[in-house]
């Protein structure tokens, strides 16, 4: 039987998806463990190392979904890992999304 479909989780809330001929990225998160602070300002974030290499988790994505704005679904690092011509499905912006990142100016 041939597999059509797969869930891949890279780590905490990263996911990558292969579904219907797409491959998304769900809320990526790249950056080395412990480089960022969490959202409340408290823990060092990601608390675990990728297991995977980054070239591996972004080859073959068609898109990127943020389901939300907080550190530990997106970091700042992510589109200098990817083609600028990936789209971003994010929810409607909000005063805490940092524009300049999705936009990658």
């Amino acid at each position: 039987m041939k597999k059509t479909s797969t869930v891949q989780l890279v780590r905490n809330a990263t996911l990558k998806i292969r579904y219907a001929g797409h491959t998304m990225l769900i809320d990526p998160v790249l950056a080395d463990k412990g480089t960022l602070i969490s959202a409340l300002g408290v823990n060092k974030t990601p608390r675990v190392h990728l297991t995977i290499p980054i070239q591996d988790i972004i080859g073959g994505v068609d898109m990127v979904l943020l389901t939300h704005n907080h550190i530990d679904h997106y970091e700042p690092s992510v589109p200098t890992h990817l083609p600028k011509e990936i789209p971003f499905y994010v929810q409607p912006l909000s005063l805490f999304l940092n524009v300049k990142y999705l936009l990658r100016k």
